[in-house]
């Protein structure tokens, strides 16, 4: 029900990806057992952000990378 209700790619996209966000996040800040696995989940939230403005900034579920998907295929 909850992905019939996202209407465009795009947001559906973005919904998954603040979904990644948040465990993300939540490995960095606490869950993670290491500094460097924290480091990484840090790295990677950022990531996961930049690349998540990119799809809200674009509204194509590729984000940045659509125009480098479009010469490939």
């Amino acid at each position: 029900v909850l992905f019939r209700s996202v209407a465009s790619p795009w947001l559906g996209a973005k919904l998954l990806l603040l979904v990644l966000y948040v465990a993300l996040g939540s490995l960095a800040l606490k869950r993670a057992r290491t500094p460097a696995a924290r480091r990484a989940s840090y790295a990677g939230a950022l990531m996961v952000y930049m690349f998540m403005a990119s799809v809200a900034l674009s509204h194509h579920p590729l984000g940045l990378l659509q125009p480098w998907w479009t010469l490939v295929g």
